[in-house]
């Protein structure tokens, strides 16, 4: 139990600094700019 906590932790984390990966294209139809709530949190990558 403790390991699939840390692990959703670390995921968690990673997700929140990293967001997409550098060179990665995306998928602008899907979640543009223009898509993300405006509750959205900055530090949260949409």
């Amino acid at each position: 139990m403790p390991f699939l906590l840390v692990l959703a932790l670390v995921v968690l984390v990673f997700f929140a600094t990293k967001g997409t990966l550098d060179g990665y294209p995306g998928n602008p139809e899907r979640c543009g700019p223009d898509n993300v709530p405006p509750w959205w949190p900055e530090w949260l990558p949409a």
